[in-house]
């Protein structure tokens, strides 16, 4: 059995390829990325085996939010288009909540910068059952993902099994068994983990994998924990309301570092990013920093009453507050490429950090269902290290720095929102530029760096 590797150069360990298309293919996960993987493949004539813990159309183990902002920006949507999938076209269901207008960033004092969508859409979306709160729930991304698998799928070319994986054997007799806890082992051709991050949030992967010797094994993601929330807007302002709202904190006290609110009609999800792991106590002193500093991205009465609940206030709706996972440094080696060999997707394999990644779980997803019906990684690994470069997460590192050093000025954003407002030639085309990548993530982290000098230089003249 052989293998390829990714490395921290991105280079293949071993010039032999899986060069056999495989017959079934078992996904381990029914999230994003798993039933993308899924549809794409049955469209290529593959059978699919998925397995997940949960089912997505059951409405009682899906939470609206699931841990995850839902935000699906534009080049994702074309992606999902590309692949013939479009959930705007069922609008009796709402699969999407709300087509936001761009974004609002928030700087301390209240200052404002706003950048509004120019030939572009975004989507906002429930992972599970919602709206929450309203008695009339429909179903998530999800799930009608899971919906779309299930028409192209036949009872000889797809399975759904909900059960939880124990242990995954990998190169046996040219096969791959899967042992569940329920004491089932199921044969496949090949494997693909779209388990996602949030499947052991201290590893990034709660899988055990045995490999047969000299095989290197795979590694799993570095994630961090975050938070997500969901509340009701009772009056919700319609024009700011459909702009997302992005805060950053540059305060070395603070855990919290990020918050963006996600507009969904009447309801918003709050997403918190820390320096660390986000804990239930940081919520308050997040919304106790808003107040502060006359920052209004949620209705006064919301912010109050975290205050004043403190850590006591574990349901902001009708699903507990979930604790989700942001990848800060992706898999490196995440391919076993032979036949009985696996790969990972999504959150799992090789993704973007930090932001978009419903965007990394789609693009992850198409590369490797093309790559398996091809029977050929090279062509995908090459895509996936120029969309996601490998050392993309040192560069991440950099930039939130500086950004987080900026910010500590306190000249430094009343200048951003005087220049935004105000449209100088040149140096308000560069920031709604430099702006825009680092909020849709549409670019890689390392072609934001020079933009960073062209931006500050004329900021420290000005100062």
């Amino acid at each position: 059995m052989s293998e390829i590797n990714m490395g921290a150069e991105g280079k293949c360990k071993s010039p032999e390829r899986f060069s056999l298309k495989p017959e079934r293919v078992t996904i381990i996960g029914a999230g994003i990325s798993g039933l993308v993987t899924a549809y794409c493949l049955l469209k290529k004539g593959i059978k699919v085996t998925l397995i997940d813990t949960r089912n997505p159309l059951n409405e009682k183990n899906t939470p609206s939010c699931g841990g995850c902002g839902g935000l699906i920006q534009n080049q994702t949507i074309d992606l999902l288009h590309e692949i013939d999938l479009h959930p705007e076209k069922d609008s009796d269901r709402q699969i999407i909540r709300d087509y936001p207008l761009g974004y609002e960033v928030y700087f301390p004092a209240g200052k404002v910068l706003t950048l509004p969508l120019k030939d572009q859409t975004m989507w906002t979306m429930c992972r599970g059952f919602g709206p929450i709160g309203d008695g009339n729930k429909q179903i998530g991304i999800d799930g009608w993902l899971f919906e779309q698998v299930q028409k192209i799928g036949k009872p000889e070319t797809f399975e759904f099994i909900q059960g939880k994986v124990a242990k995954v054997e990998l190169g046996v007799e040219k096969k791959a068994n899967i042992r569940l806890t329920s004491d089932r082992t199921i044969s496949t051709d090949f494997v693909v983990d779209a388990s996602g991050a949030k499947s052991s949030l201290s590893t990034g992967s709660s899988i055990k994998y045995q490999y047969p010797d000299g095989v290197t094994p795979m590694d799993s993601p570095e994630v961090r924990r975050s938070l997500t929330m969901e509340f009701r807007i009772d009056k919700p302002d319609e024009n700011k309301s459909r702009y997302i709202r992005v805060v950053t904190i540059p305060d070395k006290d603070s855990n919290v570092w990020f918050a963006a609110v996600i507009p969904k009609g009447r309801h918003v999800t709050l997403v918190l990013m820390g320096k660390n792991d986000v804990k239930t106590e940081d919520v308050p002193k997040f919304m106790q920093y808003l107040r502060d500093n006359n920052i209004e991205i949620l209705p006064k009465n919301i912010v109050d009453n975290v205050i004043k609940n403190g850590a006591k206030l574990l349901r902001c709706t009708e699903c507990l507050c979930n604790q989700g996972a942001i990848v800060v440094k992706p898999s490196q080696k995440y391919l076993v490429d032979a036949p009985g060999g696996a790969v990972k997707v999504g959150d799992q394999g090789s993704t973007k950090v930090f932001k978009d990644g419903i965007g990394g779980a789609v693009q992850s997803a198409k590369l490797i269902a093309d790559a398996i019906a091809q029977g050929d990684f090279q062509q995908s690994q090459e895509k996936l290290r120029e969309i996601f470069p490998p050392n993309d997460y040192f560069y991440a590192q950099v930039i939130i720095g500086i950004n987080d050093l900026m910010l500590r000025f306190p000249h430094i954003p009343k200048l951003l929102s005087f220049i935004g407002k105000n449209k100088i030639p040149l140096l308000s085309h560069l920031m709604d530029v430099y702006m825009g990548h680092l909020l849709t993530g549409d670019i890689p982290y390392k072609d934001m760096i020079p933009m960073i000098k062209y931006l500050i230089d004329p900021l420290i003249k000005i100062m």
